[in-house]
């Protein structure tokens, strides 16, 4: 016999069962309406549990069930951002927000729902993270960072020397001996400060002349020169340098002239004017002279 495949109501299984408690056979039911015995049997105990449905309130079931999930789903994610909004109020410092943020990821489905709840951009969560990494990195390591020293002047200005014009502007060195710039540093010993007047050649980057001392006098500046002078053969140089009274003094400009060297001097103020030599100097104390301690 073949068996009917077809999916019934719940009020058409409850017939079903009726008849079958009134004293009729599932077997006898089954030839009937062409239905599996055990099937029948199956119903009959679902009814005294009270659980027989029929195929379309399964289906019925199911979609509530889905809803359900969804609402309670929805309701949670509510109560999560209503938690984070009460704590938003409270927590203000950006880095104590990257570390609520950090702490809690489970209430979050991704980062940036966490960034945009507590008014925080993604950017500074990682830039704060990555920040925070490298100093415990560097404490691991035994790693300090430098301290930014504070900064000496060595240019004075003002005096009544003659002030040459700037030769250099945009001009472009083409070989070694073409242009010459001039300027002065200071380096911090154990007792105090000594200072450093250097000759930087544009052109191949070379020191051609230094002098170290422990005044800004225009000895200085001249001890600088005459090595530069007695190391190098020139011929059409120029010579460049800020407007500082060491290199404005006449027996400086006297010496240059002597030598046949045009005299350029940078813009009062303007820092750029001598950044060759400036570059030369930040080089030298952030690679030599701030990793040690010198005594003289």
């Amino acid at each position: 016999m073949g068996i009917n495949k077809r999916q019934y109501s719940k009020e058409q299984k409850e017939e079903i069962v009726q008849v079958l408690l009134g004293g009729q056979t599932a077997l006898q039911l089954g030839r009937e309406h062409n239905i599996s015995p055990g099937l029948i049997n199956r119903w009959r105990r679902q009814y005294l549990k009270g659980e027989l449905n029929g195929h379309n309130d399964n289906q019925e079931i199911k979609r509530l069930q889905i809803q359900i999930a969804k609402l309670e789903q929805i309701i949670g994610k509510l109560a999560m951002e209503n938690y984070m909004l009460k704590k938003r109020a409270r927590i203000h410092h950006p880095k104590e927000k990257r570390r609520f943020i950090h702490h809690h990821r489970q209430l979050f489905h991704t980062l940036k729902e966490g960034c945009r709840l507590m008014g925080m951009p993604r950017s500074t969560y990682y830039y704060q993270v990555k920040e925070e990494r490298v100093l415990r990195i560097m404490r691991q390591l035994g790693i300090r960072g430098r301290i930014k020293r504070i900064y000496t002047v060595t240019t004075n200005s003002k005096h009544n020397n003659r002030v040459y014009p700037n030769l250099i502007n945009d001009k472009i060195a083409g070989s070694i001996n073409q242009i010459w710039c001039s300027d002065i540093t200071y380096i911090r010993i154990l007792s105090g400060f000594v200072y450093l007047a250097a000759i930087l050649d544009i052109y191949s980057r070379r020191i051609a002349g230094y002098a170290i001392g422990k005044t800004l006098s225009a000895d200085l500046t001249l001890a600088a020169l005459r090595m530069a002078l007695a190391t190098r053969k020139v011929k059409k140089l120029i010579h460049h340098s800020d407007q500082g009274v060491q290199y404005a003094s006449l027996a400086y400009t006297d010496l240059l002239k002597k030598h046949v060297i045009a005299i350029s001097m940078a813009a009062k103020g303007n820092p750029y004017d001598n950044a060759y030599v400036e570059s030369f100097f930040k080089t030298l104390k952030h690679e030599e002279v701030y990793l040690w301690q010198y005594e003289t």
